[in-house]
């Protein structure tokens, strides 16, 4: 899933967001994740993907008092795919008609 002519590559942060909703919730995960949407979104301001790193930070596997608990990152994950995917395909379509005219 890259979109010509950006260089920005979503499938490497789509496929460990799909990891994390499959139950994978280990750092070896959440660093990656958090360094791809860093790379791709981190000069964002108030987007899904801003609020998703700010819960990350505030996330720790194990439903500890004052972060956020398992449940409810996997809910903030789910909304945030279904956000990542509109991102990808209103990419896709803003950058494909300029390819096809050059």
């Amino acid at each position: 899933m890259t979109t010509v002519g950006t260089g920005d590559d979503y499938s490497a942060l789509r496929a460990m967001v799909v990891q994390f909703l499959a139950g994978n919730t280990s750092r070896d995960l959440r660093y990656p994740l958090e360094g791809e949407l860093l790379r791709l979104f981190g000069e964002d301001q108030d987007t899904p993907a801003s609020r998703m790193l700010d819960r990350l930070a505030q996330y720790t596997p194990g439903n500890l008092p004052y972060l956020y608990r398992d449940e409810e990152m996997v809910e903030h994950f789910q909304r945030f795919l279904g956000w990542l995917d509109r991102h990808i395909a209103e990419q896709a379509a803003v950058i494909g008609p300029v390819v096809a005219e050059d």
